[in-house]
């Protein structure tokens, strides 16, 4: 599950009370959003970005110009340059991993990882998004961790559910001790 940091969480809450705290247009912007989120996945860009040495305007300009290659919302840009007059524009990525934890929490969306020791079928995933409740809410990741030998661990948000070989077989051996 996806952490993220309380400055982020801050930021992007704001963001999201900029748009109403309406998830429908959140959602909208987080969507203009993924031409950042493509410029920062690009290595030179990244450590410009990221540096704190290089200059707030030339980050901002580079962020600009990302933009202006899109359609987006004039509250994308000043929130972007709101960011970097912060000199916050090394958090962007996190900040909007925030703000889309925030718009699918407004949804009651959330994300569950199973963790198994081979990869699941989709009707494996399916009977488990079933299972957990209104499925067409839940987006499932499954993770392949050949050292649980079989079983399954399940995290949803802070929960973790560990019905893995590895540790039964661990908490054997523990008792027998």
């Amino acid at each position: 599950m996806q952490q993220v940091s309380g400055l982020a969480r801050r930021y992007a809450r704001a963001l999201f009370r900029s748009c109403d705290a309406d998830p429908a247009k959140a959602r909208k912007f987080l969507s203009q959003f993924d031409v950042i989120k493509e410029l920062y996945s690009v290595e030179m860009a990244a450590k410009v970005l990221k540096s704190p040495v290089m200059p707030k305007d030339l980050k901002e300009n580079l962020l600009n110009y990302a933009l202006s290659k899109v359609q987006h919302d004039d509250g994308i840009t000043r929130f972007v340059s709101s960011i970097a007059e912060a000199g916050r524009i090394a958090e962007l990525p996190e900040i909007i991993s925030a703000f889309a934890l925030l718009i699918d929490d407004a949804e009651g969306r959330f994300n569950a990882e199973v963790i198994s020791a081979i990869p699941l079928r989709d009707d494996t995933i399916a009977g488990i998004k079933k299972a957990i409740g209104d499925s067409s809410k839940v987006d499932i990741k499954n993770t392949v961790d050949k050292g649980i030998l079989g079983g399954l661990i399940f995290k949803v948000g802070n929960n973790i559910l560990d019905l893995s070989f590895k540790t039964k077989l661990n908490d054997i051996a523990n008792s027998a001790l």
